[in-house]
């Protein structure tokens, strides 16, 4: 039988095994996919509203052209309703750019350290500020 004591240390025992846990770093926020991605041939893909608009967040896939001084940019496709499935992955819905027809289900498949992620065969990363 247990004394007073030995119960009391138990206690104390399983509240700093519960205060010193390992945490667990590998749980992805809706909102990690927000910001500018640059893709690897040179597109930059802005999202925004993912885990704060109830629908999903957006995204504008453009190229930039920096020629002769000049910045123009030319949208390339869209993205709406993006939402975090779960772990590591998101999905939302391309759209045409000029037709506003929607085209296909896109999914984001984001590495652990939360700076790249990959879809449809290219690899976003994320622009530093």
């Amino acid at each position: 039988m247990a004394t007073n004591n030995n119960i009391g240390l138990i206690i104390v025992l399983l509240l700093v095994m519960f205060i010193f846990r390992p945490k667990n770093n590998d749980q992805f926020a809706a909102s990690d996919l927000n910001g500018t991605w640059l893709r690897n041939d040179g597109l930059m893909l802005n999202i925004l509203g993912i885990g704060t608009i109830v629908d999903g967040g957006n995204a504008i896939l453009s190229a930039v052209n920096h020629d002769e001084g000049k910045n123009t940019s030319a949208i390339i496709f869209k993205l709406k309703n993006l939402k975090h499935q779960s772990g590591n992955i998101w999905k939302g819905n391309s759209i045409e750019a000029k037709a506003g027809k929607q085209k296909e289900i896109v999914t984001f498949e984001m590495s652990d350290d939360r700076k790249s992620f990959k879809s449809q065969g290219y690899t976003y990363k994320k622009k530093s500020i």
